[in-house]
């Protein structure tokens, strides 16, 4: 080992922080090399003292093995150090308070006999010396996927049928307008009177059936139990996003709902008013205009769904001088167009809306959602079981409201549609 020279206050101060780090690893090789020595010097003395006994030289070379072993690993990490590029400055830290506590580690070569004495030494240890280290806080929770916003079934008003004599039917009466007559005018005296006409029709919508499954190994609901309960919540997810599909959209044939978009009116421009410049705000005034125009008494539509797009290109409509169009009968939120609830329903199509009178709009069904385990096929042998979640209801318009309900299905179109130029 080449000798070791120590250096000045002053020197030290001029080093940079690598020639520091060189200096003070050499100074503690030197240390360590001084305390093996001065212990193994005293080990050779006590043997050739014929007084010492051999507890005595044993202590001497426990605590000698004890020094190797605690110079081995400050070397290793040492050596990690340097190998790993970590910081130059930490390590010098590391290295100058090792040397701050040499006093204390020299007093281990000069114990009296029968004494002993422990010395901390501070080294540099990685998380990466503890292999296949599998520690770690573990949640109790399950992150969960984001959806579309369920809206459909929070709109409309909701009527239970709890009963079970009811044939899982609806059954009601409205009257024809087709073929009723308004036949009502003035009268001459002695003339005879006009006559009107009355009929009704009747109409029946069965209750339809929304579910979902999945095959599960009875191992899995033994050991498993926090996600088996995610996996009911999945399935009833799954039910309840079909079930706002199709209250929207359901195309009323099959084993389909009758939904608000099949049942709803579509919106003619010519029968209401047009104006210059028109913007989706000025479309939303003339949709309701279409039903209060003629049924006015009966109806009052109360709200507009249309998804986020749409609404953002609404709200966020701009004049020629980029300020933002605020029509007055507009709420300072945005939230209300000329009476109008906006309704965010992100189930519907880009560039179409609806308008309409949710009183009008019910929805019929059987109380909760079921869930249910059960077999199938080969299943039972196999220690497998099938989790199914079911749902049972009807949405219903009648016929005679289904003008309440205004539909656009080209929301460009119509807003062309109803300028004054046009």
């Amino acid at each position: 080992m080449e000798e070791f020279i120590e250096k000045s206050f002053d020197e030290l101060e001029a080093m940079t922080d690598k020639e520091r780090f060189e200096y003070r690893k050499a100074e503690n090789e030197h240390i360590a090399a001084k305390q093996e020595k001065a212990i193994e010097d005293k080990i050779a003395k006590a043997i050739e003292d014929a007084d010492t006994s051999d507890e005595t030289v044993k202590m001497f070379e426990a605590q000698l093995e004890k020094l190797k072993k605690e110079n081995i690993t400050f070397g290793l990490a040492i050596k990690q150090m340097t190998e790993g590029k970590s910081n130059t400055e930490k390590a010098v830290g590391i290295l100058e308070d090792l040397s701050n506590n040499m006093e204390a580690i020299k007093e281990i070569s000069n114990l009296a006999p029968g004494t002993s004495k422990e010395v901390a030494i501070k080294a540099l240890v990685l998380r990466s010396a503890i292999t296949n280290n599998e520690q770690a806080v573990d949640l109790n929770t399950v992150g969960q996927y984001g959806r579309a916003t369920l809206s459909m079934w929070d709109l409309f008003n909701k009527v239970p049928m709890s009963g079970s004599n009811n044939n899982g039917t609806v059954r009601y009466y409205d009257w024809d307008e087709a073929t009723t007559t308004e036949a009502a005018e003035m009268v001459a005296e002695g003339a005879a009177f006009p006559e009107s006409t009355a009929t009704w029709a009747r109409y029946t919508e069965d209750l339809k059936k929304v579910g979902d499954t999945i095959p599960v190994t009875d191992e899995f609901f033994e050991d498993e139990a926090m996600f088996a309960a995610e996996l009911r919540m999945f399935l009833m997810r799954n039910v309840e996003d079909i079930i706002d599909y199709q209250i929207c959209y359901g195309a009323g044939t099959g084993e389909n709902l009758t939904g608000m978009f099949t049942s709803a009116t579509d919106f003619t421009p010519a029968t209401v008013t047009h104006v210059s410049d028109p913007t989706m705000y000025d479309l939303c005034k003339v949709m309701v205009e279409q039903v209060t125009k003629t049924r006015g008494s009966k109806y009052r539509p109360n709200f507009v769904a249309m998804n986020i797009s749409s609404i953002n290109r609404m709200e966020l409509s701009k004049d020629a001088n980029e300020n933002y169009i605020m029509p007055p009968f507009v709420s300072r939120d945005g939230a209300v167009v000329a009476n109008l609830r906006v309704i965010e329903a992100n189930i519907i199509n880009d560039d179409e809306m609806i308008v309409g009178d949710s009183r009008y709009g019910v929805i019929y069904h059987k109380p909760g959602m079921v869930l249910s385990r059960g077999y199938s096929g080969t299943q039972f042998a196999e220690d497998e079981i099938t989790l199914k979640v079911r749902k049972r209801l009807l949405f219903l318009i009648r016929n005679v409201d289904q003008a309440a309900f205004i539909k656009v299905t080209d929301i460009d179109a119509a807003i062309a549609a109803i300028d004054a130029t046009s």
